[in-house]
């Protein structure tokens, strides 16, 4: 994922990129996918709180032998500091998608961003997405058409100490699959998450996370019930 940003005048600028990104699923070779994915969005400073803004995305899905589909997003939104520690953002548009061999169809899509520092040490977030995806439609011979999911995200981090800060997270992503042929399906995931980093060196952090997740299928297609825990060690390094 690249971009550019140039400031045209003292109001507007604009950003501009491209992302890439390859699926491969084993024994499913058939199934694997490729997505390439241009985007820009135009920012017009209002006022020294408000940055108005206006994005454009597109993104193109290969499918290896399955059904390629292309997708284009139009967002209008607001970028605004409601104090010196809280910031808003909200974007809501339309989602213009067409899969090979089906009709193509418009949906409301729409993205809301909160931020707070609540002190020098301890900082929250939230996040609401909806939205419509080429990935995740592909489970062991049932293929769906897309996959439109509203996703809540809830954060903080606290600092406890010069060179050690915690995590946590509280994530519900609510799936509802369709495709031409199949039976519909909807599947709801929770997860919460706990982590710790600690810098070793100024440019040489140690990290820890446990995720914990939990998958309710509530309809008869693809039994997806399931609970998982994991646990991630790292070192992050910086230059």
């Amino acid at each position: 994922d690249n971009a550019v940003g140039y400031k045209w005048t003292e109001r507007l600028g604009t950003i501009t990129g491209f992302n890439y990104s390859q699926l491969g699923y084993d024994d499913r070779s058939n199934s694997d996918r490729k997505n390439l994915g241009l985007y820009n969005q135009f920012r017009y400073v209002l006022s020294q709180q408000a940055v108005s803004t206006l994005d454009y995305r597109y993104r193109m899905t290969d499918v290896e032998a399955g059904l390629d589909s292309d997708n284009h997003k139009v967002l209008v939104g607001l970028d605004y500091r409601i104090s010196e520690a809280a910031t808003l953002v909200a974007k809501a548009g339309v989602q213009y998608r067409k899969v090979d061999t089906r009709d193509a169809t418009t949906d409301p899509t729409f993205e809301i961003g909160y931020m707070q520092r609540m002190n020098q040490m301890f900082r929250v977030r939230a996040n609401l997405v909806y939205d419509t995806n080429d990935y995740g439609t592909t489970f062991g011979t049932r293929t769906f058409d897309d996959n439109q999911t509203f996703r809540l995200n809830l954060a903080g981090d606290y600092q406890l100490s010069k060179q050690l800060y915690v995590t946590c997270g509280i994530n519900y992503v609510a799936n509802q699959y369709s495709a031409v042929g199949v039976s519909d399906d909807d599947v709801d995931v929770f997860n919460i998450s706990i982590g710790a980093t600690y810098k070793m060196m100024a440019n040489l952090s140690a990290n820890i996370t446990y995720n914990h997740t939990k998958s309710s299928d509530v309809g008869d297609t693809l039994n997806r019930d399931y609970d998982r825990n994991r646990i991630q060690a790292g070192l992050t390094y910086t230059f």
